[in-house]
């Protein structure tokens, strides 16, 4: 029979396996604009902030900063070898994390039991005010 925590576990699973798949289609989204160049394949904020909420419901906080620090990064990029790059300053900007992607990673941070996780909610809280202020 099943047991609490054997369901419980199941269910840990399914949603690490549904925020892992979220990504790959994040992941086939950049891939297939860095090839065609074409606006409606291209992911923006909100295609993002759907894996980094995957992964927070998932307790996959670690995850879900990894992909934070590249929306912050792909948003500060203008050179031409990224799919965030364009003369456009709005479709750069349309991958810049608002303030529901940094709380979604705030909290995943606070729900994850890790010996840093504090730590790491207030490092993602001071990135989102050093990006308000720049």
């Amino acid at each position: 029979s099943n047991t609490p925590s054997m369901k419980k576990n199941n269910i840990d699973r399914t949603l690490i396996e549904r925020a892992n798949q979220a990504d790959k289609i994040l992941h086939r989204m950049e891939e297939r604009y860095n090839r065609l160049k074409r606006e409606s394949s291209k992911p923006d904020t909100v295609s993002y902030s759907s894996v980094l909420h995957g992964y927070a419901n998932a307790g996959k906080a670690d995850k879900g900063e990894t992909i934070l620090n590249k929306m912050i990064t792909l948003s500060k990029q203008s050179n031409g070898h990224s799919f965030a790059a364009t003369d456009n300053a709005t479709t750069i900007s349309s991958i810049k994390p608002n303030r529901i992607c940094f709380n979604t990673v705030i909290d995943a941070w606070a729900k994850t039991k890790g010996p840093k996780s504090a730590e790491n909610a207030v490092a993602i809280l001071n990135m989102m005010e050093d990006m308000s202020n720049s």
